[in-house]
């Protein structure tokens, strides 16, 4: 048997032996020649589950690359992906967990079909990324990723089981009040799944409204990265943050303020030099609408406020003074 030019109807049982001990080679390629072969023999039905339980074999540990076409050998018109059962299909993303990001163009092909397609096996999926980054994390190992940092091929927040994905996202705010060291990769994560609505906001209301400044602490954490621009868009959700903080006294009311006012910022944004950048502007418009509204509540005035008064870019050139100081 060649490698390519394979007669998928003559193959036979010492072909795959040798295909078993290339696939034990030490070298990348020749692994990815291997994994190529075997899934176009698969494309032939009377050899599919043989190759696919070669392939599922195959584990790539933290070779991303590797990682990439294993799933690729159920794309592009090679064996179909739903002719794996659910415990193979399981096999197949445990095969990914040690992989340190999933930013490859096959593996996020391969999740984003699975998070409409197999909700349970993802959600298992990011349990054990999960379990994955605190073992890594321990190591001070801080390259591994339990979501893709590219969200635009991954749409996690669209598992297709609504209990499935509720669980998920409950099981990670268990872990964010209990985890630190991973409290960051948590929180991550838990906006990847999630869009802002107001069944994300009772997820952790009960830390909003425990009265304990560490869980309200871990509150205002998530509303630190969460998505969108959350005073504008969630009003009776903020009023209620703002009241409860306000409970915990005038500091506690203020770095309230302070974190919902940096997520309304640009993480990035552009214009033309002496003149504030349109985003910015943008958002201080935004903020003078919204003071305009009728019997506003003098916690949502005082928001919009400091909304308004961050909302300027210092355009001042530098004095001959101040360029010899800093160069």
């Amino acid at each position: 048997m060649a490698m390519w030019g394979t007669n998928y109807d003559s193959i036979r049982n010492e072909d795959f032996q040798i295909l078993q001990e290339l696939a034990n080679h030490d070298d990348r390629h020749v692994r990815e020649t291997v994994l190529r072969a075997l899934s176009l023999i698969g494309k032939n039905p009377s050899h599919e589950q043989e190759a696919i339980e070669r392939i599922l074999s195959i584990n790539p540990g933290v070779d991303k690359n590797l990682a990439d076409e294993l799933c690729n050998c159920f794309m592009y018109q090679r064996i179909p992906i739903h002719h794996l059962t659910e415990h193979q299909f399981d096999r197949l993303l445990e095969n990914l967990v040690a992989v340190p990001d999933l930013d490859e163009y096959g593996i996020g092909l391969l999740v984003g079909w699975a998070v409409k397609n197999r909700p349970a096996a993802v959600a298992q999926f990011v349990r054990r990324r999960i379990s994955e980054a605190r073992k890594e994390r321990s190591k001070k190992n801080w390259s591994y990723h339990i979501m893709p940092r590219h969200g635009h091929q991954v749409h996690f927040h669209g598992i297709a089981d609504p209990k499935v994905l509720r669980e998920l996202r409950s099981d990670i705010l268990s872990e964010i009040e209990t985890d630190e060291l991973i409290r960051d990769d948590l929180i991550t994560a838990f906006w990847e799944i999630s869009v802002l609505e107001q069944d994300t906001f009772e997820l952790f209301q009960p830390w909003i409204h425990s009265g304990e400044s560490a869980k309200f602490e871990l509150a205002l954490a998530l509303l630190r990265h969460a998505p969108g621009r959350i005073p504008f868009s969630h009003e009776a959700n903020v009023l209620d943050v703002l009241q409860e903080a306000e409970k915990l006294g005038e500091d506690w009311l203020e770095r309230a303020i302070g974190v919902l006012v940096s997520s309304v910022h640009p993480t990035f944004f552009s214009g033309l030099a002496n003149e504030q950048p349109p985003a910015i502007v943008e958002l201080r418009t935004k903020a003078d609408e919204a003071l305009q509204k009728s019997e506003l509540h003098p916690l949502m005035k005082r928001l919009y406020e400091s909304v308004k008064a961050s909302a300027s870019i210092d355009l001042r050139p530098f004095s001959e003074e101040d360029f010899e100081e800093e160069f």
